[in-house]
């Protein structure tokens, strides 16, 4: 399977979580900073079901958290923090440098 076919094309693309649901990290793992695209504004039908599935593995995308903590965007930002960032030891990581 294409695991680029498992990008969501839209804000309501609902058909996709089911399969990403069932994925591991390794296999979610090519596609992480597209699915974190997705959380660029937390009212996106599609952004809270991506932030669930990405949420076990938040420990794993720190370096990808990071990333976006350094851009421009301070609602991506805050999205990231309130639903991705809480649940890792990120604040130690980012903010302790």
């Amino acid at each position: 399977m294409d695991i680029r076919k498992l990008i969501p094309q839209h804000k309501d693309d609902q058909k996709v979580i089911e399969s990403l649901k069932q994925l591991s990290f390794e296999e979610i793992k090519p596609i992480i900073p597209d699915l974190l695209e997705w959380l660029q504004d937390i009212n996106w039908p599609i952004a809270g079901p991506v932030a669930d599935i990405l949420e076990p593995f938040s420990d794993s995308i720190v370096p990808d958290i990071i990333k976006i903590l350094r851009t421009n965007d301070g609602l991506w930002k805050l999205w990231i923090l309130t639903t991705l960032a809480r649940t890792t030891n990120i604040y130690l990581q980012y903010f302790s440098r």
